[in-house]
């Protein structure tokens, strides 16, 4: 079945997919300047919003980006990504027509512009392979390659600002700790992966670097979890993961024994960013941690405005921060999930259930697909928020995809 629904592809014809497999690399490792070029659309918080975090453009290139994964999908007859964008587009719609906020009036559409386009791409991508394991070889080569960025923005010298904190190139310090907490699980819990220790090894210091605690927190508790299940699971578990395991964990020991915070000879330049790693392993700094605190309060605070809309707000961010600051917060609930259920409704609700039942075949069957899944689904509840980057959105996009693949497979394999 894999193989005859991949004889349907649009694009993966050669040299036509060498071609696209260079261009998509290529727009998922430039710097997000390069989208500013050419611009068809820009948006920005305005002055009336506290929290100046919008700042958004939107080109020819990432419209052309959107415009050839759509045709993809009518080509392909995908009934749920066109079934979605015309429910997204009533829903818009009806929102105008009852004279509520809507991004119609208030021509703000860089989440849907975001969702879209990185949702486009990873379709477009996974029409370029025939195989579900040629597409998880080239997911992986990009995962890897984004997330060694980090080492260039370092030796540059290009920390986020006010921070000694480094992102990826093209993306910011939270993705960035993401990207970096996913390969290390694909490293630690996949058998076919080369040179999976070294690469789990590097990657670890990046995610050190990023200073994304809650991606460090999440990692080291999802690799024990992991193991242990795996275990239970089969009884055994490959000598070199465990070896592997306890190395990447002895390294990290000693990266968080170099970031004592009075260690000022060892790492002058980073203490700040030492600071913050040691409050993520200290439960009384954790209690006094604003960023921690603020979290929290963000989380009830989304909570408290789907039960005044329980069909979500119009789409849009400054709408949203129109909502938080009602209720006297001035950014936006730390949680993707709760802040997409804000912006698409109930939609959100049919792609849980799709990701729950993927983790139910893969559980048995692909296990380090299955971490890797569970993962993103706790991660994008606990933390995280409004994407405008839509490298981000397809990273999410295509492990879902790919997940979904892979559960295709073991099932029929299974018949």
């Amino acid at each position: 079945m894999e193989n005859r629904i991949n004889s349907q592809s649009v694009l993966h014809h050669f040299p036509v997919r060498r071609i696209y497999e260079f261009l998509i690399f290529f727009l998922l490792m430039v710097p997000d300047d390069v989208f500013r070029m050419l611009p068809l659309y820009t948006n920005k918080s305005p002055n009336y919003i506290v929290y100046k975090w919008l700042d958004y453009s939107y080109n020819i290139i990432l419209f052309t980006v959107m415009l050839t994964g759509l045709l993809v999908a009518v080509k392909k007859k995908d009934k749920v990504i066109l079934g979605l964008t015309l429910l997204v587009f009533f829903r818009e719609l009806i929102f105008l027509l009852l004279g509520e906020n809507s991004c119609f009036t208030d021509g703000s559409y860089e989440i849907y512009l975001t969702l879209f386009t990185g949702v486009a791409l990873a379709i477009i991508v996974q029409d370029l392979f025939h195989s579900v394991e040629d597409h998880s070889k080239f997911f992986w080569f990009v995962m890897v390659a984004n997330a060694m960025t980090v080492y260039i923005a370092y030796a540059m010298g290009l920390m986020v600002k006010n921070s000694h904190r480094y992102n990826a190139i093209n993306l910011d310090v939270g993705s960035t700790g993401t990207i970096c907490s996913l390969i290390i699980l694909y490293c630690i819990f996949s058998e076919t992966i080369r040179y999976r220790l070294i690469i789990a090894m590097i990657t670890l210091v990046a995610l050190f670097l990023s200073g994304s605690r809650i991606n460090l927190l999440f990692v080291v508790f999802f690799l024990l979890f992991g193991i242990v299940i795996r275990l239970l699971q089969k009884k055994s578990f490959e000598k070199k993961s465990v070896y592997g395991f306890v190395f990447v964990a002895m390294i990290g020991m000693v990266l968080l024994m170099m970031m004592d915070a009075n260690s000022q000879n060892l790492l002058n330049n980073s203490s700040m960013s030492i600071s913050r790693m040691i409050s993520s392993f200290s439960f009384s700094e954790m209690e006094d941690d604003t960023s921690v605190l603020g979290r929290t309060r963000s989380i009830f605070i989304g909570f408290d405005i789907i039960k005044h809309h329980p069909f979500g707000i119009s789409g849009y961010f400054t709408n949203l921060q129109v909502e938080t600051v009602q209720r006297g917060f001035y950014t936006f609930p730390h949680s993707l999930i709760l802040d997409y259920y804000i912006f698409l409704g109930p939609i959100l609700i049919l792609l849980v259930i799709r990701i729950i039942r993927c983790l139910v075949v893969l559980f048995k069957r692909e296990f380090s697909q299955f971490m890797v899944l569970l993962y993103l689904l706790a991660f994008v509840t606990f933390s995280g928020g409004p994407i405008v980057n839509f490298k981000l959105v397809f990273f999410y996009a295509t492990i879902i995809l790919i997940s979904i693949r892979m559960c295709k497979v073991s099932t029929e394999i299974s018949e």
